[in-house]
């Protein structure tokens, strides 16, 4: 939807009733006024979720790699055991 179709919306609830003259205003404005842009400083919800998520993968990531290497050592072992190549 346009900004002019957004007016035309609220103009049409204005002349039907459904918005009082104060309430058109202020809807008018806030269709009219620029967005307003959020500081740098401030980080989002979900960024601050990201983050969390992130170092749970890193964790989990770092247990299976482990998990890994044990089993890759254990196996090599028995292999090497039966053989009779460790004592």
């Amino acid at each position: 939807m346009s900004l002019a179709d957004d007016l035309q919306k609220l103009e049409q609830l204005r002349s039907s009733g459904a918005l009082s003259e104060e309430e058109f205003k202020q809807a008018k404005a806030k269709l009219i006024s620029p967005p307003s842009e959020t500081p740098r400083d401030v980080v989002p919800k979900n960024a601050q979720e990201s983050d969390s998520n992130d170092s749970l993968l890193i964790i989990f990531g770092v247990i299976g790699i482990i998990l890994l290497l044990i089993i890759v050592f254990a196996l090599r072992h028995h292999h090497f055991y039966h053989r009779g190549l460790f004592p």
